[in-house]
């Protein structure tokens, strides 16, 4: 291939060309992965994202193979402990197509591909792309189960957490993944499972109850506010104990809430109200009139919990909701209002909520309570019951 010229020419050629040669290889290495892309991060930290995306031929048609070379840039990104990626110029590159309406491959391309990639964070991208708004594809489920028989790494594992969330009751292998992922070691995973087993869509999921239920007693005070936030979308009453337990706690006040939450869920189930357990009503009732109240029982949240109604189906439901009192909700609320020791927020809250669901007279009645109060808090709850009265005078 070299041609010996005078002066010692082959010998400047060749060096020319192993100074090409590791130039090149400065940038980009080839991995065991079939030929994955490895970009060399003293030169990845040195770059931007539009220096990325001069890599690309064609910025409004990307092929598969430079969208792959793309993303697999993502190895040289640091994992956080909370299991997130840290702000990097490969992600802001790939939304700049995006934000420019190019032609990108789709997930039923590159998903499989880089799910074999020997970066967890090119990984991670994969697994987190393989739903869509009509679930996930029997081949990227096929796929993720390969991958998932020999992944350990927590921070791919979270990503698929979170993909496959709304797969567990339809999918044994993937039911099976979820319940072993809730006792992982790290914590920013349990704390993932915790959102993910709530899904309606694992309510047939055996075991998921019993689940939920264990990591609503986590060391974790984070994965136990995600299990009892979510619990209720499995709709099974099971949870009303454990959560009832923790609401009697005032040391888990920090909770209630979140527990309130999955109660609500229960038994009113905004938007759609479907659902009627008289135990989980009975239940937030009693909670929400605890005495005495503080500045963190009732939690805020808790009282507007229910606030909201949709015309659509909400007559509907209440025919079947017979355990459902206004007349109770207004004795409730009016107490909290008039209570100077509950959180303001809370007391705008329960104005918000007797509009919602008391009777105009009980409402028009609690304005004289509210232009009687003198404490330092007293405009909050007195320009939010103008406010509902402004609405419901409309």
């Amino acid at each position: 291939l070299f041609v010996p010229t005078q002066g010692g020419g082959m010998e400047i050629i060749m060096k020319k060309v192993v100074a090409m040669i590791l130039a090149i290889g400065m940038v980009f290495s080839l991995t065991a992965c079939g030929g994955e892309k490895k970009m060399d991060q003293t030169a990845y930290e040195k770059m931007t994202a539009d220096d990325l995306l001069k890599n690309i031929k064609d910025q409004t048609n990307v092929t598969l193979e430079e969208y792959i070379d793309l993303v697999s840039t993502l190895s040289n990104v640091t994992i956080t402990e909370d299991l997130e990626l840290e702000d990097n110029i490969t992600t802001e590159a790939i939304q700049k197509l995006r934000d420019n309406d190019a032609q990108l491959p789709s997930p039923e391309e590159y998903v499989e591909p880089l799910l074999k990639s020997e970066a967890p964070q090119v990984r991670g991208y994969a697994i987190s792309n393989v739903g869509s708004l009509f679930g996930v594809s029997d081949e990227h489920i096929a796929a993720a189960k390969e991958m998932l028989k020999t992944e350990q790494d927590p921070y791919v594992l979270r990503c698929a957490v979170k993909a496959l969330a709304n797969e567990g009751g339809s999918d044994p292998d993937i039911g099976q993944f979820l319940l072993d992922m809730a006792k992982n070691e790290n914590v920013c995973v349990r704390q993932q499972v915790a959102s993910a087993l709530g899904s309606s869509w694992n309510k047939d999921l055996e075991g998921a109850v019993e689940a939920e239920i264990a990591l609503m007693n986590d060391s974790d005070t984070f994965v136990r506010k995600a299990a009892y936030r979510y619990a209720g979308g499995l709709e099974d009453e099971r949870i009303i104990e454990p959560i009832v337990e923790m609401l009697n706690n005032e040391a888990d006040a920090d909770l209630h809430g979140d527990g309130v939450e999955s109660l609500v869920s229960l038994w009113y189930d905004y938007p759609f109200h479907e659902n009627t357990s008289e135990a989980a009503y009975r239940a937030t009732m009693d909670y929400l009139k605890t005495a005495p109240r503080t500045e963190n029982t009732p939690a805020w949240t808790a009282v507007s919990s229910f606030s909201y109604k949709s015309n659509s189906s909400f007559d509907a439901w209440r025919e079947k909701a017979t355990y459902f009192n206004p007349d109770e909700i207004a004795e409730i609320m009016t107490e909290l209002v008039q209570d100077t020791n509950v959180n303001w927020m809370a007391r705008t809250a329960a104005v918000k909520t007797m509009a919602a669901h008391c009777s105009r007279e009980d409402f028009d009645a609690l304005g004289s309570v509210v232009e009687g109060l003198t404490d330092d808090k007293a405009k909050y709850i007195q320009d939010e019951y103008q406010t509902r009265k402004d609405e419901l005078d409309q």
